[in-house]
């Protein structure tokens, strides 16, 4: 749903519902199902979302926070297509991420920003 808004707040409004989702899924209910490892693989998905929101909205600090939540939870991700990309998509935002704060700091975005 979040892909699917055209409003930059509503978007983050449903990136931050599916985070509070993936959080309300205890281990003991997910054990049930065997599903606790793949409600952890979509961690660094959820932030990485949420930090590309904040970078839409001019949050850089808030984008920072969840761009590392989404770093450090890539530890559950398969070396696979998925989790490749993941990471690919992870490392894109951060070179994105530099070139705002330089462009903060300089007044001018850098070369090839």
């Amino acid at each position: 749903m979040a892909d699917t808004q055209d409003d930059p707040e509503t978007e983050l409004a449903w990136d931050l519902r599916a985070l509070s989702a993936a959080g309300d899924l205890t281990d003991e209910r997910l054990a049930a199902h065997d599903a606790s490892a793949a409600v952890r693989a979509l961690y660094p998905s959820l932030h990485l979302n949420l930090a590309a929101d904040y970078v839409k909205l001019h949050r850089p600090d808030a984008a920072r926070a969840h761009l590392d939540l989404a770093r450090a939870a890539t530890a559950h991700l398969d070396d696979d297509g998925y989790g490749n990309g993941v990471r690919a998509a992870i490392e894109r935002l951060e070179l994105r991420l530099r070139g705002v704060r330089t462009a903060d700091r300089s007044g001018r975005a850098p070369p090839g920003a």
